[in-house]
């Protein structure tokens, strides 16, 4: 296999693996936390992107720099919310939004 037929691999590998993580994230109560919502956020983001770039590999898409460099600004977006988010639940003492754990646990 040449490395571009590893890309593609190692790619095709990753979108799954985090598209599947968004659908069986999108079936938990993501919506009622901060953290949550900033996570699912993100996490549809980097599906987006690496999807589109797998499409993009194996498909000549026209203008994809476009809307990868959208994309791209939008996955800033979402990992500064979810660094956001995390602060204030970390400075509210709400440790257990993030773990699950209904008990804060400071």
């Amino acid at each position: 296999m040449s490395l571009d037929d590893w890309r593609t691999l190692t790619l095709g590998s990753a979108a799954v693996g985090q598209t599947v993580f968004v659908l069986l994230y999108a079936t938990f109560p993501w919506w009622r936390f901060f953290f949550g919502r900033a996570l699912f956020y993100k996490a549809m983001i980097l599906a987006t992107i690496l999807d589109l770039f797998l499409v993009a590999r194996v498909w000549d898409v026209l203008r994809n720099d476009v809307f990868f460099v959208v994309l791209y600004g939008l996955l800033a977006i979402g990992i500064w919310w979810q660094t956001a988010a995390f602060m204030v639940v970390k400075a509210r003492g709400r440790a257990g939004q993030v773990s699950g754990n209904h008990q804060d646990i400071r």
